[in-house]
């Protein structure tokens, strides 16, 4: 309520400043509680902190109080002395007559106490503010206290931050120097006090109160397109302060070194009050204290002057963070070539890390916030930007992948500018100095920017990253996942799943099943090899499920087009402008594309997890399939139309190069099952692929008897490559003899089994057998799925083999 209160008076005054002196003298009586001014320690952060019912708790935000004050100062410096009328208590707050009484004005005894406060920080000792001399830590409820009495003192810590940095805005040559040391050393503290906001909170009996969270352990709760503000209170150090430590920590590395006076009034220890802190942590400090910032940061409301006050304008961290990063990749080429330089180079490699971190959160709210959007622009045309020579391998295609040409919106020109002339330079450089966790944030900011690009240009960026993945020999997996996903998804229709036919084709050359012609690493993509093949195959086939879930919304679109076509409904009345045979071809060239993606994995040993992945991916594709066939069934009353020449191939593509093999990867993996039966721990699992290999099995079943169906009404032979003879000698689990008696197949079953071989050469075995199958069936069925329809239409015994696996998976794992 009190924060509330505070933000409230800042915006009365921004409504009206002749309220400004009677808010100070409604906030003095109150900020003299905790205000000292006689004493060694100024401020009794004591005080603000208190045990309620065994908890620990935060009675008074004095950060926010001196933060309100320090606002309302700086908005209003020359104050009024009319004295606020009629003032009661209210929220603890009172003035009396003692305080009333020879009083001089309110705001020049907040401007001398923040003076006071500010030497105090300078020149004193924490350890008295943080009255850790009467806190021991050794109780959780005194360690929590302790931890309280930091994050205040980090805030107030902030707020003279704000207030040098707005007295150095304004300083002449004389007092710069004074000013910025004070910076340093302001850095310093809020450095040293981070280990105490972040010590260990206790399980039991503490309330936690108002809890800032730290760099460390601040949770992003940034989400794309978000508009509603963290519920974690807000930073308290301005834009223009964060901006100004980059441009100093941007000096400093330019000239190579922090100035030494600077640096030795930055060495802070809690214990003395002395420096501690070498540049490294000095740069890194800053780093952090950007990164916290743009971690908490809420998009703010158009009439929120309070969060405009505090964030002002965030596109101006941009420019001097790409520099810093430009800066700290030039200076690990010079120190990569000292002998002495392997210590700064990792403490560079971590500020880099930082810096990017900062700059893919500032890129992420750019492109989801229409206020920020000019973020890249500004980027690509600031000054000063030294732009750096690629490494030997050179990715840049001329003819090609000439980025920004012809294009007259200015957003997509500087964002591909923005890739060209940063990302694509800084990516090859950390993946030549196997900077891995580096590679993997730009391949991150190249996506986010990716996907907001016109198709064309999207595949222009596609192709860059298919380059990459060609030509890069990386062994470190999360990397080469980052890429592989960037050249996937970047990548249109149906260049996506031909890309991942490639990829798929090479990785089965490195994950085959025969060990004897394995290669270690893949000739036409390098990035493929025996470290990454995992990640590569996870990203492979999140990919095949992502179209398996397209497919099945085409198959919906095409299921409504029928419905209304049949009504004599216009199809824009449903929502659907586009006509049926679009969608149809649309959808079985997705589906002809991703069944030659799968065929690639079941002819790889795949390990566990992934093996069951592809199990539940291609019963999902299978379903999908059956749907297809159930859609080329022409409901009762209505004039059966040929199946298409694309739906005859699609067909015969899945029974030459899926299902046969698919019933050897089955076989493989239960195989793999029943020796892994004795080993321990692997009960979960066993059971998992008992539901997931059954399932498999009968959506493949249901696909051929709708194969059935149609090849009997159209007369055209849709299964003379299907085996499946195969399918119905498939066992889960080996039965005991009194099951094997109770389980045998019923004679049509067998009757089909030993006439499969004449079932493909003669249409009429076919038919034959198509009506002893579907006995049970007497009309064909409607357009529309209907899993009742679906379970009704099951043989007999089919059923009863496998009903119960069924009845729990065929719908759930849709």
């Amino acid at each position: 309520m009190r924060e509330v209160l505070y933000h409230g008076l800042v915006k009365l005054v921004l409504v009206d400043h002749l309220f400004v002196e009677a808010v100070f003298d409604f906030l003095l009586p109150h900020f003299l509680r905790f205000y000292r001014e006689d004493a060694d320690v100024p401020l009794a952060i004591d005080l603000c902190a208190k045990l309620d019912c065994g908890g620990v708790c935060i009675e008074e935000p004095l950060d926010c109080l001196m933060f309100c004050i320090s606002l309302i100062l700086f908005l209003q410096p020359h104050c009024r002395s009319d004295p606020l009328p009629d003032s009661g208590a209210c929220f603890g707050f009172s003035i009396t007559q003692e305080n009333e009484a020879g009083k001089v004005l309110s705001g020049e005894s907040f401007s001398n106490a923040l003076v006071k406060i500010r030497k105090f920080l300078r020149n004193g000792n924490l350890e008295g503010m943080l009255c850790k001399s009467q806190i021991s830590g050794s109780t959780p409820i005194e360690d929590e206290k302790l931890r309280f009495h930091a994050m205040l003192l980090l805030g107030i810590v902030e707020v003279m931050l704000n207030i040098t940095v707005t007295e150095l805005e304004k300083a002449t040559d004389v007092n710069k120097m004074e000013l910025e040391r004070e910076l340093l050393t302001l850095v310093g503290f809020h450095n040293s006090l981070e280990k105490y906001t972040s010590i260990s909170r206790p399980s039991n009996g503490i309330r936690r109160g108002t809890v800032r969270p730290t760099a460390g352990d601040a949770a992003d709760r940034l989400a794309p397109g978000s508009t509603k503000p963290s519920p974690e209170r807000t930073p308290l150090l301005a834009m223009p302060t964060i901006c100004q430590l980059l441009k100093m920590a941007l000096e400093s590395l330019t000239c190579d070194s922090f100035r030494t006076e600077a640096a030795s009034q930055n060495h802070v220890q809690l214990s003395n009050g002395e420096a501690s802190a070498p540049n490294s942590e000095l740069l890194s400090s800053i780093l952090n204290i950007c990164s916290l910032q743009l971690k908490l940061f809420p998009f703010p409301d158009k009439d929120d002057p309070w969060k405009t006050l505090i964030y002002g304008d965030i596109k101006l961290l941009g420019s001097p963070l790409l520099k810093l990063i430009w800066c700290l990749k030039s200076d690990i080429d010079k120190k990569r070539k000292e002998a002495k330089g392997r210590k700064d180079v990792e403490d560079r490699k971590e500020h880099i890390h930082l810096g990017l971190l900062c700059l893919k959160k500032l890129i992420e709210i750019s492109l989801y916030s229409s206020k920020y959007v000019g973020l890249i622009d500004d980027l690509v045309s600031s000054p000063g930007l030294e732009q750096e020579s690629t490494h030997s391998m050179e990715f840049h295609v001329i003819d090609e992948c000439k980025l920004a040409d012809g294009i007259d919106d200015q957003n997509t020109r500087s964002e591909e500018l923005f890739i060209d002339r940063n990302i694509k330079p800084l990516l090859t450089e950390f993946l030549a100095f196997s900077f891995f966790h580096e590679a993997q944030i730009l391949c991150d900011i190249t996506a986010m920017i990716g996907n907001k690009l016109p198709e064309e240009r999207k595949n222009l960026v596609a192709m860059w990253a298919i380059r990459i993945c060609k030509n890069s020999d990386v062994s470190n997996s999360k990397v080469a996942k980052s890429l592989v996903s960037l050249a996937v998804s970047l990548s249109s229709p149906p260049g996506d799943l031909l890309v991942a036919q490639e990829m798929a084709a090479e990785l089965s050359k490195v994950t085959g099943s025969d060990d004897s012609d394995l290669l270690e690493k893949s000739e036409t993509f390098r990035i493929i090899n025996k470290s990454t093949d995992d990640a590569i195959a996870s990203i492979l086939l999140q990919l095949a499920e992502s179209t398996v879930v397209d497919m099945d919304w085409i198959i919906t679109r095409l299921n409504t087009y029928y419905t209304a076509t049949r009504k004599g409904i216009p199809p824009n009345q449903t929502g659907i402008f586009d006509s049926g045979s679009v969608l149809e071809e649309t959808l079985y060239s997705r589906a002809e594309a991703l069944l030659k993606v799968l065929s690639f994995f079941v002819a790889m040993t795949l390990k566990d997890p992934q093996a069951e992945y592809l199990v539940r991916i291609a019963a999902k594709f299978y379903k999908n399939l059956a749907r297809i066939s159930k859609l080329r069934v022409a409901p009762k009353g209505c004039k059966q139309v040929l199946p298409s020449l694309n739906y005859q191939k699609l067909v015969e593509i899945t029974c030459r190069q899926l299902t046969a093999p698919i019933y050897n990867f089955v076989s493989q993996m239960q195989q793999n099952q029943q020796e892994s039966n004795k080993t321990r721990g692997l009960v979960n699992k066993i059971k998992r692929e008992n539901r997931c290999i059954p399932d498999l099995i009968f959506q493949i079943e249901d696909y051929e008897k709708y194969l059935i169906r149609l090849s009997k009404i159209t007369k055209i032979n849709l299964l003379r490559h299907a085996k499946r003879s195969t399918s119905r000698d498939f066992k889960i689990v080996e039965p005991s003899e009194d099951a094997l008696e109770e389980e045998n197949p019923n004679q049509e079953l067998e009757n089909y089994n030993s006439n499969d071989a004449e079932s493909e050469s003669s249409k009429e075995s076919l038919n034959e057998e198509t009506e002893n199958v579907l006995a049970p069936e007497s009309s064909p069925m409607a357009a529309e799925d209907s899993e009742s329809e679906d379970e009704a239409a099951r043989p007999r015994a089919k059923r009863a083999k496998m009903g119960s696996v069924v009845h729990e998976s065929s719908d759930e794992e849709a």
